[in-house]
Order: C-alpha cells, then structure tokens, then sequence
C-alpha cells in the first residue's frame, strides 16, 4: 500500500494540474483510502484558487511596450509578396511564428533581468505552501552557528542568521525556497503559535538601502490571511512573512536588524 509519505510530494503537482499519467494513478489510487491526503489536496486547490482570485496584475513597462509596437510596426510594413500561393502562405507563417518566437524571447529576457521588488507578495504564497505541504524547515536548529553553515554551497550567497530567542522571536531553522526565478535563504521563526518567516535575497550592486541608508521597515502585500513586512540594508534584502500581527512582524525588522549590526559590528 502507497504510504502519505511517497505520495505527498505528488500533491501540489496535483494541485497545479501536472501530474503524468503514471503518477495521477498513483495518488488517486492512495487518495481513495486516505481522507487526510484527501484533505490536504483540497486545501492546496483551495489555496490555487485563492491566489488565482487576488493575483495582482502588472503593467508592461513601457521598454517592453516599445520593443513590441516597433515588432509589429516591422511586420506591418514589410513588403508583401505578389503571389500567395501554398508556398508563400508556409513561409508568412514560418516568419509569424519567428516574429512571436522573438517576442517572448525579449520578454523572458526582461523579465530575467527584473529585480524581485516586483513580485514580492508571491513570497506569501510560498508561506502558505511551505505550512500546507508541512515542508516549513530543511535545517531544524535553534543554534545559528548550525544554520548559518548548512546554508554554504547552496546558495550563491551568505545569508546573515541572527538568534533573536531573548526578544521571543525563537529560530527554528531554516529553507531554501525558489521564487521568480530565484534561489532564496528562508529563515524560520516562532513567535508564541505563530510561524514566520524572514526570505533573504542580495541587493543589487548599488541599490540604495533605504533614505540615506537609514533602516526603514514597512508593511507590504497581504494576502490569504498573512501579511509582509520588507526591510533592507547595504547587502541582503528581507522579507518577513506571517499571520501574525503586522506590528510583531516590524518588531521583528527591528530586532533583526539590532542583532545583526551587534553581531557584525556596524
């Protein structure tokens, strides 16, 4: 008999709809004697339809907009030829197809070189997944001189952990998480029965940190009953997620950032 344990990575696949034939097989056949995997698949569609109902949406930046409306100006005043025939309608489609080819290649392109500033509020829904899926923690310790180590050769980054267990903010652990297209340091807390956690991503070289460098906490995105708080200094950027009372959560900042210049010395 499939155990929840072989078939509970299946589940956020199932609940996104990219199951294979074989694996679907699988979790159906455990689902149909497993009220819990049930139960926990139902409450990841709920969660799917949930952020599909408040994504936000973007406008283009107005470099992409350019770049299109001169794509398509080009194709509109390209020479049309006098003769149509199967022949001619093959290559338009061949070069209709090289024009939009070209199109998503500029926009993946911008998009890779976008900052993650934009996107923030998707850090809330990799929260929620984290607590549903129960894959909140990959390095369990309250000791960050254990955490902070377990990080080296994971990430292309050295991300700062700071023990903030005498301001009741107590380190379980850590993750790595991946979120538009990159690899992220999560850093888990507990404050009474409330998770939190704090994702840390480098600053782009020459970001300013604030108003003259000053630290500034503020609320951010909230969503599905959990809200951010976002802070930075010179190097790493944060991102402090929970359901948790926004107040705690800039305490949090506070508390962090004090740690951290005590512990570097700044």
């Amino acid at each position: 008999m499939t155990r929840c344990d072989d078939v509970k990575e299946l589940l956020p696949l199932a609940a996104d709809s990219e199951l294979d034939p074989g694996a679907f097989d699988t979790l159906q056949a455990h689902l149909a004697s497993c009220p819990a995997c049930r139960e926990r698949l139902r409450a990841l569609e709920q969660v799917r339809q949930a952020v599909g109902k408040s994504a936000t949406r973007f406008p283009a930046p107005a470099l992409l907009r350019q770049r299109i409306q001169a794509q398509i100006g080009k194709r509109d005043e390209a020479p049309r030829p006098a003769y149509a025939g199967p022949g001619w309608r093959a290559a338009l489609g061949l070069g209709g197809w090289l024009a939009a080819a070209g199109l998503g290649l500029v926009v993946l392109m911008l998009q890779l070189r976008e900052p993650l500033g934009a996107g923030e509020e998707r850090l809330i829904d990799s929260h929620a997944r984290a607590l549903l899926t129960g894959h909140t923690i990959d390095v369990a310790s309250s000791d960050r001189h254990t955490v902070k180590p377990w990080f080296r050769g994971k990430l292309d980054f050295s991300p700062p952990v700071v023990d903030l267990g005498a301001r009741d903010f107590e380190l379980l652990g850590g993750r790595i998480d991946y979120v538009q297209r990159r690899t992220l340091a999560v850093l888990v807390y507990r404050r009474r029965q409330h998770l939190i956690d704090v994702f840390v991503w480098p600053r782009p070289q020459g970001a300013p940190a604030g108003q003259d460098g000053a630290f500034a906490p503020h609320v951010g995105a909230a969503a599905l009953g959990y809200r951010e708080v976002r802070w930075g200094d010179e190097a790493m950027n944060y991102v402090a997620v929970s359901d948790i009372d926004p107040a705690d959560l800039r305490e949090l900042a506070q508390d962090f950032e004090q740690a951290l210049r005590a512990t570097t010395g700044g």
